[in-house]
């Protein structure tokens, strides 16, 4: 049997004596507190015993390079002037280089595309030349928003390889992956390019809570975006944990501070991204075989968990542990609160002793 996370609502429900049904007091608090927990089980669940139906085999369709006309480039420049095409602004991100039979010729992140110009990230180190053969190609490429970690890559031999972790694509390591006459080397890793902005109208905090609320969460906001700005102040400490409903967060933060109703700047979490080196002025089809990311699933009660079938029961132990973890941390932050709330009470006394003769 495939359980469903209504299965695992209610059953999580049960087991902590926690009424979830229609017409009751507090019902949906109960209800996001229920989901919430059997949300943060199922996750850490899914990562220690990841499932065949978390696994994907995907196609990613390569570009061709760009070698039409000549390059006028001038050593300290990072304009490079093109003669015989025209730039195109797809090429933003891409990567310039003239051809030589160099193999370690230097290579250019395109900054940006000005009629006749590419601007160059970097100032262009080599020799000026103007007219010189040159290249413009595509090394890496974004992956779906739903993967999570690559696998495998297939090469164009149609042998799967592991792709070298980021690290070895810092450090050059690819010999372990090279294959007899095969060009083809794969990297796979979080992406470190600027990520993607959007932004929440008439969000709300309070002071010290992990809540925020506000609307439209579901389908916008995921878990691990962060907040960067909110009520037109940096929160660089605020990220998502998890998104309960489609008017409420829960961060890994406390809040610093009650507002009542702003805008709220997300960006987006990382994507992956696959670099390939493929044989130049060719399309290719590369299969690659994946982990999918753990959905969200709090707004969908007929998604069955992901998990590999013996485990899914551990998700109720391990959501009524979660559900002693919230309970003892409302606790501890209201009582906090109630003292506090006495030490300003006292302070008032202090500064005004009439206050006390009178009472």
């Amino acid at each position: 049997m495939i359980l469903k996370f209504i299965d695992i609502q209610n059953e999580v429900a049960l087991a902590a004596t926690i009424n979830i049904d229609a017409g009751v007091p507090n019902q949906a608090e109960n209800l996001v507190k229920v989901k919430r927990a059997s949300n943060i089980a199922y996750g850490k669940l899914a990562v220690r015993f990841p499932t065949p139906s978390r696994q994907r085999i995907l196609t990613l369709q390569t570009v061709a390079e760009v070698n039409t006309g000549t390059a006028s480039v001038t050593e300290g420049s990072r304009t490079v002037a093109i003669s015989g095409a025209t730039p195109a602004s797809a090429h933003v991100g891409r990567f310039f280089s003239l051809q030589s039979p160099d193999t370690q010729a230097e290579v250019y992140e395109i900054l940006s595309v000005s009629g006749q110009n590419y601007t160059l990230r970097d100032p262009y180190r080599g020799d000026t030349n103007t007219s010189a053969n040159y290249r413009v190609f595509a090394r890496y490429y974004d992956l779906p928003s739903a993967v999570a970690e690559v696998l495998m890559v297939k090469t164009i031999g149609g042998i799967w390889v592991s792709p070298a972790t980021f690290t070895e694509f810092q450090q050059g390591g690819f010999e372990g992956l090279r294959i007899p006459q095969e060009p083809y080397e794969f990297a796979a890793f979080s992406n470190p390019a600027t990520i993607p902005e959007y932004t929440v109208a008439a969000c709300a905090s309070t002071v010290d809570s992990f809540t925020f609320t506000g609307s439209g969460f579901l389908g916008t906001v995921e878990p691990g975006d962060r907040i960067v700005n909110f009520n037109a102040v940096a929160a660089d400490d605020y990220q998502v944990n998890i998104v309960d409903s489609d008017t409420s967060l829960t961060l890994y933060q406390r809040a610093g501070n009650t507002v009542a109703s702003a805008t709220a700047t997300f960006q987006r979490r990382r994507t992956t991204r696959l670099w390939v080196n493929p044989p130049a002025d060719k399309i290719y089809h590369i299969e690659y075989s994946c982990l999918v990311k753990i959905p969200d699933m709090v707004h969908d009660d007929d998604e069955p968990f992901m998990l590999p079938q013996d485990t899914q029961k551990q998700i109720i132990p391990a959501a009524l542990s979660e559900l002693g973890r919230y309970t003892q941390s409302k606790r501890r932050s209201e009582w906090a609160q109630e003292q506090a709330a006495g030490i300003e009470e006292i302070d008032e006394e202090v500064d005004n002793p009439q206050a006390v003769w009178i009472r």
